[in-house]
């Protein structure tokens, strides 16, 4: 019988095998060579933060650690680089780091599969498909040159929207408490969320997940000694850590810390309420497509929160656009017509890892472009989505 999702999604051109695997090899050239001589890249990030959390690890024991406030960053993270200190001496630190990385990339291509052969891909193409998504530019600089732990999170959402398009509800949530628990950025998938809960794709319920994962996951590091209380108000002490409208964030707000500096209370505000609006008005957007989202139409939607409340909001860092990118790759892999949001995306990401990497900010600012445009383009396709006529099937407690 045909999986009802699959045959509501838009037709698909099914590449030649041989030249897909071909142009699949090049590109993994490319990618390989990219990612041998950035291999070596040493950050401000990793010699600040990274490495002073790695050797405090080793210095305070693998789980005494924690016990310990020594990273702005949840315990989750440094759970996988302290299990990473065991190959200490193995490898360097700047290796293992980056490994972890790597490895939670490889392990996020299997949702992304999932996810391209549930809105119509036949298996090989969706197995090109994870491959090539490995391989984004973004993808490789974010992991392997900046050793940044983006993936992790973005990998969780993936399995959230995966788990949605399975109509398994209480497993959506779990994933997107396990996002929530590394990154507070899973908040930016937030509009979606209620759209779901709102047309009963979720249930209301199965909210407790989320809070219940977090805490699960900060238990570790409670036996280890750390006040509770700690724990629970990372995010809150996050807020005030930069006294900037925009950390290198391709949105309207570097613009404004270019040519109008020193808003920042001002900016913050007027911001926040701009967000809170276009979160607003995305979720009614997306009520505008009917009850039940095809499995492309919600990526459509995440896509779009993704990238919209960044854009909007003040104090953004330029990777908090890491989801929408990754995002908006298999939402060009579902809907080829929307290959220019997916190049938009990268681009206006890969320029300000650019200025990150190399220390060239000099043209930062033209990365407003492409990601306002990318913005643009998601809004008109998520207001053009069509309405789907077939109602939901109410999710059971799995």
């Amino acid at each position: 019988m045909p999986n009802p999702s699959r045959a509501s999604a838009w037709p698909l051109p099914q590449p030649t095998p041989s030249l897909a695997w071909l142009a699949a090899g090049l590109f993994w050239l490319g990618v390989g060579f990219v990612g041998w001589k950035t291999s070596g890249w040493v950050t401000s990030d990793y010699r600040e933060f990274l490495l002073p959390w790695y050797d405090f690890i080793l210095e305070h024991g693998r789980f005494g650690a924690f016990a310990l406030d020594f990273s702005n960053y949840t315990p989750p993270y440094l759970y996988l680089i302290s299990l990473g200190t065991l190959f200490d001496g193995l490898a360097s630190p700047l290796a293992i780091i980056k490994a972890i990385s790597v490895l939670a990339t490889l392990l996020a291509a299997w949702p992304a599969a999932r996810i391209a052969r549930r809105c119509g891909l036949s298996s090989p193409a969706a197995l090109l498909a994870a491959l090539v998504f490995c391989g984004l530019p973004e993808v490789v600089l974010n992991a392997v040159a900046w050793a940044q732990c983006d993936i992790i999170y973005t990998g969780f959402l993936l399995g959230f929207a995966l788990a949605v398009m399975q109509r398994r509800g209480a497993l959506a949530m779990l994933m997107l408490g396990l996002a929530f628990a590394f990154k507070l950025q899973t908040v930016l998938a937030g509009p979606v969320v209620l759209y779901l809960l709102l047309v009963g794709v979720l249930r209301w319920w199965q909210v407790l997940v989320v809070p219940a994962t977090y805490l699960v996951m900060m238990l570790p590091a409670a036996l280890a000694g750390r006040p509770l209380p700690a724990l629970l108000t990372i995010y809150l002490q996050q807020f005030d850590y930069y006294q900037f409208l925009s950390m290198n964030a391709p949105n309207p707000w570097m613009l404004v810390d270019l040519l109008l500096p020193g808003h920042y209370a001002l900016g913050t505000r007027l911001g926040l309420g701009l967000a809170a609006v276009g979160g607003l008005g995305l979720v009614w957007a997306c009520l505008r497509c009917g009850r039940h989202p095809a499995p492309a139409t919600l990526l459509l939607m995440l896509t779009a929160s993704l990238a919209l409340l960044p854009f909007l909001l003040p104090k953004m860092h330029e990777r908090y656009f890491f989801p929408a990118a990754c995002f908006g790759y298999l939402l060009a892999v579902a809907r080829p017509a929307l290959w220019p949001v997916a190049v938009l995306l990268q681009l206006a990401n890969v320029i300000t890892y650019r200025a990150f990497l190399l220390g060239r900010y000099e043209a930062n600012w033209a990365s407003v472009l492409p990601m306002t445009l990318a913005v643009a383009l998601l809004l008109r396709a998520l207001w053009r989505e069509p309405r789907r006529v077939p109602e939901p099937v109410a999710l059971g407690s799995g």
